[in-house]
């Protein structure tokens, strides 16, 4: 895989996090505004658990573009 396109699916995972996590965000805070209490532990967990494997692959395409470049400059 090219430097350009491990770069964009770095990013592409990044902004799959992010809007896992805004999600969550916004989940949360309704809950509070309407004082209810979530029923089971898995509301709380069910982002981050749908964004384990996409924190696993950018980290992943980070160590490779980090090696990628630690090659290029020796």
């Amino acid at each position: 895989m090219s430097l350009a396109q491990l770069s964009k699916r770095q990013s592409t995972l990044k902004g799959v996090i992010m809007g896992l996590f805004g999600i969550w965000v916004l989940m949360m805070l309704t809950f509070i505004y309407l004082k209810m209490k979530p029923g089971f532990a898995i509301q709380f967990a069910l982002p981050f658990i749908c964004a384990w494997p996409a924190i696993s692959a950018y980290n992943a395409i980070k160590e490779e573009l980090k090696m990628r470049n630690e090659k290029i400059d020796i």
